[in-house]
């Protein structure tokens, strides 16, 4: 089972789109949850759902060579720290002497401090904030154990992501309009987690995962209103972001995972993605769903 089997805890809305996205592969794809509510669309896309309870019949006693760990922080128990899940899916899911084995976490480019417009790559300075510790732990485990992190920047859908946000917020926005928020649409993170799966060879090491293209919060805004949906299709004007001089943000440099696994994102940024999906309702072509 181990080499034909490809098991992703945390089979939401990232995980599920890794899944659907390696079903053509072959393996089995197997996907961990918290509860049964999505097991039937999980079904659709060809992945065997199960809950965690039932985690040792599903990956059997040998485990899996590939695992995919992109459940959240909030899937910990009380009694337990984010870093023991991380150990407990390594010792009880992953095969790591299978051959081709790889163990992938998601992780968030919000470990990082720089908050003054500055770049960051995989060997910037992180933060020391309670958030960014728990996550820097998970990944040391992951690491120590001979896994892969990838540090994904901001992921949204068409209606989901920080757009989503501000337009159904009652309140004003109250954060600097020229802020930048690095972004990358769901589907090219669960193109960069396959990549990394599927390519023959793969350190152990830390990879930033981003569109390459920050933006502020404004653009963004001004981009979402174009959005061919509900809320975004039914303002007069985009949500305005007051001008302040703080909090400009970070800009992320992506181009390691680029230039060692070849990954290029399907949206180059926002609002190339807000634009592609105006020209598809202008012609009257349908919208993606996963979209």
């Amino acid at each position: 089972m181990s080499g034909n089997s490809i098991t992703i805890i945390g089979c939401g809305t990232l995980g599920s789109r890794v899944g659907a996205l390696l079903h053509s592969s072959g393996k089995s794809i197997y996907g961990e949850t918290g509860t049964t509510s999505k097991h039937s669309t999980l079904q659709s896309l060809g992945i065997i759902p199960y809950t965690r309870d039932k985690r040792g019949v599903a990956t059997g006693s040998k485990g899996v060579a590939q695992v995919v760990f992109c459940a959240p922080p909030s899937i910990t128990p009380p009694d337990n720290t984010y870093a023991d899940e991380l150990k407990l899916a390594l010792d009880q899911v992953w095969n790591r002497d299978a051959p081709d084995s790889k163990f992938v976490f998601t992780s968030s480019s919000g470990v990082y401090g720089e908050d003054n417009g500055g770049i960051v790559n995989e060997a910037t300075e992180v933060t020391n904030t309670a958030r960014a510790q728990r996550l820097l732990d998970a990944e040391r485990v992951v690491l120590e154990a001979g896994g892969i992190v990838l540090r994904l920047a901001g992921l949204y859908t068409m209606a989901r992501g920080p757009h989503g946000f501000w337009y159904k917020s009652p309140n004003p926005p109250t954060r600097n309009a020229n802020g930048l928020i690095n972004l990358v649409h769901y589907e090219d993170a669960a193109r960069a987690i396959v990549t990394v799966l599927q390519s023959e060879t793969v350190p152990s090491s830390v990879y930033l995962v981003a569109d390459g293209y920050p933006i502020t919060r404004q653009e963004i805004s001004n981009a979402a209103s174009q959005l061919p949906i509900e809320p975004f299709n039914t303002v007069s004007e985009p949500v305005q972001f007051p001008v302040l001089e703080s909090r400009k943000g970070k800009r992320i440099d992506a181009t390691l995972i680029k230039k060692e696994l070849k990954w290029e994102p399907q949206f180059q940024s926002f609002q190339d993605f807000a634009q592609k999906m105006r020209c598809l309702h202008e012609n009257q072509e349908p919208l993606p769903e996963y979209l």
